[in-house]
This record gives structure tokens, sequence and C-alpha cells, in this order.
């Protein structure tokens, strides 16, 4: 593979090591500054020597300067750094904190990520979950970079009560979050209300943009529109949400490549008549990335939706120079630059999906074409269109697998009607958007394109609902997930070059997946738990033998399942 001999994807393996040695283990920040430091040194030196002898020592302290980075940078983001609020706070300690992004609310609490900015009088760095009571009726709700000063202790956040349970307190680990806040709105002081941040005025233009939206009846699609030209997730009901998963169309809910790749090529082309000018493609190109980037902001700059913008962004300053549009080059160098930022994005869930879902119709679909060559121009589209879902839906396999232990069997059929249609659909909700927010939208235009949306929330329902095509609890671990990645590749080998080297490894995976498949199986055969489970208002005691699983409660029942 070519992309295995790309500078960038050496240098971007090693960032990853780094990072996931910066996030497992606790090495002091001034120690690997220290170390970083003198790497550099050492390779300005080899750099003014410039004799080959040295290529060698050369490669060796570049790759140990980014696995440097990536552990300095990881420890920087964590509670490892010591500024984090963490090391300096005590309870009943005076907290200010700053709203930075809103949560989907639960059944009593509106939820905010808030930014930790002093313990007292000393300022820190580290981020919070921020639980405002519903019951507290608050005259108005917190604006994001709203400041509010507090002396109610924080909490640590629960870990899951119950064997594979979704880890919330690992989750927000990983993102960078160790503790909650909960209150009422008498237990908060507001120190100011004032935007600050683009990211204060883009919550203020989504919410400007809601404000006409909600005198509309159609609650349910203006969640839905939110969440596909706002990236705001947050109001989608849990049956709407559960049936895109269920159709194995959910990628539409969220802001990512389809999205962004469709608004690149509108402004290509509403700003092509600017080539004609003196300067022309410069100022095109600037206005391009200028305008992807506040749509970034806009959309709450989620993983997705900056990995597609940062790829974007580099295949149009590509065109500009008229370079060849390497995809992968694109890919890797996007990955190499968001993970430098933040690093926190390796442990996203969109930001996997994402970046795998793209490298797999680069790298499958190609392959996935060539089965079949249809002369009719409908069926070549169609074709197309299959065999990118197919390629697409492979590669993200074992993250889905892994992440949410189902597989929707109909994806291709949801794919194949909804993807010819969503060009036009958010080609005319990027205009309701822009006409909302100047206060010119047309209620016969709002309303059409809500009956629309409704027509496609109604086909996802309708897909979804066909339970006999999702597979659902499927136990995955681990170890399963490596193997069947490795099934996967080696199939995928095999299809672009059927030689003896790739059908041994093709086999070797195959062996390797089903000894993982046997290994669980027996490992579960022999397993002996006592296993008592949290449940509400109940006492719920387990014996596991092997497969069997013997269920008590306090009641007089009991049963093998």
């Amino acid at each position: 593979m070519k992309i295995l001999n790309y500078p960038i994807f050496k240098l971007l393996i090693f960032l990853f090591f780094g990072i996931c040695g910066g996030y497992y283990y606790d090495i002091n920040l001034n120690v690997l500054t220290y170390f970083l430091v003198g790497c550099i040194v050492l390779l300005v030196g080899l750099v003014r020597k410039k004799k080959h002898a040295s290529l060698f020592i050369f490669g060796f302290i570049t790759y140990l300067s980014l696995f440097l980075i990536g552990m300095l940078i990881t420890t920087i983001h964590t509670d490892k750094n010591p500024n984090h609020y963490s090391h300096f706070y005590n309870k009943g300690d005076e907290i200010t904190f700053r709203i930075i992004k809103e949560l989907k609310t639960s059944a009593y609490y509106y939820k905010y990520e808030a930014k930790v900015i002093a313990i007292k009088e000393k300022k820190v760095v580290g981020t919070i979950i921020f639980n405002l009571k519903k019951d507290s009726i608050p005259v108005k709700l917190p604006n994001v970079d709203a400041e509010y000063t507090t002396k109610i202790a924080l909490k640590g956040i629960f870990p899951p009560l119950n064997p594979h349970q979704f880890n919330y307190k690992k989750y927000l680990s990983e993102h960078g979050i160790y503790h909650q806040l909960q209150a009422d709105e008498k237990g908060v002081k507001i120190v100011s209300n004032k935007v600050k941040t683009i990211y204060g005025y883009a919550a203020l233009f989504r919410k400007k943009v809601n404000k006409i939206l909600t005198k509309y009846p159609y609650k349910e699609e203006i969640a839905v529109v939110n969440a596909l030209l706002l990236g705001q997730r947050q109001d989608v009901s849990n049956e709407i949400y559960e049936a895109y998963i269920s159709a194995g169309a959910v990628h539409l809910l969220a802001i990512s490549g389809l999205h962004i790749g469709i608004l690149f090529l509108l402004l290509d082309f509403i700003l092509k008549p600017l080539e004609k000018i003196k300067n022309g493609e410069i100022t095109k190109l600037i206005l391009i990335i200028t305008i992807l980037w506040m749509f970034a902001i806009i959309a709450g700059v989620s993983a997705s939706v900056v990995r597609a913008v940062t790829m974007f962004s580099f295949i149009a300053y590509a065109r500009k120079l008229n370079r060849p549009k390497n995809i992968y080059h694109a890919l890797i160098t996007s990955m190499f630059f968001l993970l430098i930022v933040n690093p926190k994005y390796i442990f996203d869930v969109g930001f996997q999906l994402s970046y795998t879902a793209v490298f797999g119709i680069v790298w499958i679909q190609p392959t996935l074409i060539s089965f079949w060559n249809p002369k009719n121009k409908i069926l070549i589209y169609l074709w197309n269109l299959l065999t990118v879902s197919v390629a697409a839906q492979l590669s993200v396999l074992p993250i889905t697998l892994y992440y949410f232990h189902q597989f929707p069997s109909l994806f291709f059929v949801s794919n194949l009607v909804i993807i010819p249609c969503i060009g036009f659909l958010l080609t005319l909700g990027f205009l309701l958007i822009i006409l909302a927010f100047i206060n010119a939208l047309p209620d016969f235009f709002a309303e059409g394109y809500f009956i629309l949306i409704r027509t496609m929330n109604a086909f996802v329902e309708w897909i979804g609902s066909k339970e006999e095509f999702i597979f659902t609890e499927i136990h995955f671990t681990s170890l399963n997930f490596f193997t069947v990645s490795g099934l996967i590749i080696a199939l995928v080998l095999l299809m672009k070059n059927n030689n003896k080297h790739n059908f041994i490894l093709f086999s070797g995976s195959l062996s390797l997946c089903f000894g993982s498949i046997f290994y669980q199986y027996k490992k579960t055969e022999n397993q002996q738990r006592f296993i008592i489970f949290h449940k509400s208002r109940n006492t719920l005691i387990a014996l596991q033998k092997g497969n069997q699983l013997q269920i008590n409660t306090l009641l007089p029942i009991c049963k093998t399942v």
C-alpha cells in the first residue's frame, strides 16, 4: 500500500503512540519538555551537518520527537497538567466556570459542558459537566460564554453499576472531564452573561435561527434540521435517533464529509465568477475556506465536521496549486494536524467512524465497483451508490460492533433512497437557515421543507421497524475487534490482488478470527461468577455458570435464562 510510504503517515503513527502513552502513563510535564527540547536541538545539529551517515539517527530522533510531542500535548489536555483545577480544588472552595457547550437535557437536569476558569483567585484549566436542576425553573437558561461562581462541591462521575454497562465515567475521562457540578439556580451566582468567543456568537446564531423555526408546529422535524444542518442533536428524540441507527442512516444526523462536500461544491459553483477577475482564484480559495470554517464553528466544532472541513481545506488548497488531489494524503495530513490541536479526538467515536468510513470508501470502493460494469446510466449511478455504501459499512463494521453491538442489514436500502435526495435537502436546508437568520423565511418554503424532512423520517422509521433485519446484542470484545479488522483488510487485499501471498494472509486472518470466537466461547463456558446487580427499588442477584445465568430477586422468584 502506497499510504505506508508517506512520511506524514509514519509521523502520524508515532504521534498516535505518543498520545496513547500520554493517557496511560504519568510522566512529569517538565521532564517531557526537556527531552523534547533536547531532541529538537539534536535534529537542528544533524540538519546543519548534512551528512548522509546521520540519516538513520535523524529518522530515529524525528520519530522520537513526534512520540514526545504526542505525550506532551496529551498531558496538557488531561488532569496531569500542573495547572489543572483538580490539583488546587478543596471542598468548599469558590469555583468560577464558563459555559462552553449545551448538552442533551435529561429528565431532571439541563446539562452543559463548562470550562473551569479559577479556583478562588487561582487561574486554572479543565472542563466539568454542569447540571442545572429543572425544578429550579430558571427565568433564563444559561447562554454559551455565561460565567458563574459557586461553592457547591464538585462530584466525581459515577462508574457503571452493572457488568457490560456503558462506562460513562471512562467516556468522559477520555474527553478530559472528571467531575460534575449539580446545582439549582440559587446555588450559582452569575458573573457575566456577555458573549466573548466565536462559540458564543455561533450559539447566538443557532438560537436566532431556532427562534424563527420553532413558530412552526414541526417539533421532530426541526430537531432533525438542527442535527442535519447545525450539528445540534440535543433535541432529537430517542425514538427518531434509534430509528436512524436501526436503518443504518445515523451518519446523516452528524455533520460529516457528505454535508461538507455538498457545501464545498455549492460554494465552488457560486463563487466561480471570481476566477475571471485579477487574483480571483486566491479570493475564491480564501472565501471557501473561511465559510467552511465558519460553518464548522456554527455546527459546534464536532470531531466529524472538523475532520471534514480540514480535509476539504487541504483539497481546496491543492486545487489552487494544480496538484493532484491525493485523498490519502489529505486524510492523513488533516488527521495529523487535528490530533496536534486536540489529542482527545483520538477517543472520539465520531472521529474514528468519520476517518475510517472515508478511508474505506477511497480504498475499498474502486475494487467493489470493478466487479460489474453496467451500461445503463441509472444502473451505473445506483451501482456507484451501492458500492460506496457497502465500502463505508464494511470499513466501520468493527467499530460499530464494538461500540454499539448491533448491525443494521438494511443500511443499503436506506442509503440508496436517502443519499440521492440528501444533496437536494441540504441545499434547500442551507437556504432555509440563511433566510431564517435574516428574518426573510417564507411560510410556504419552511412548511414545504419540514414536510420533506417528515417524509424522510417516516421512511427511516419504516426501515428501522423491520426488526428481523436488525442484528442486536452482538457480544464483541477488543480481541474480536482486532481479528475482524485484520480479516477485512486481508479480504480487501485479496480482492485487489488474488495471489498466493494475499491468500495465505486471508486464510491466517480467518483462522485467527474463528480462533478468537472459539476462545471467547470456551472462556464463557468455564466462567463462574456471583453478580449483584444494581436495580432501582429492587435487589437482583445472579449466579453465572458457563452459558447459564440463574437470576434471583428478593421475591420468591428464580429462573434460568
